[in-house]
């Protein structure tokens, strides 16, 4: 991934650009519940 900030409100993440390892569910829970608040 890089250093690039993938978490941009109202954007969605792409959960393959991720390989988690030690944030297990946090792709999908900024998708569910972050994204548009």
């Amino acid at each position: 991934v890089g250093k690039v900030n993938h978490f941009k409100p109202g954007e969605t993440v792409r959960e393959a650009l991720f390989a988690e390892k030690h944030s297990h569910g946090l792709v999908k829970w900024w998708n569910l519940t972050l994204k548009d608040a």
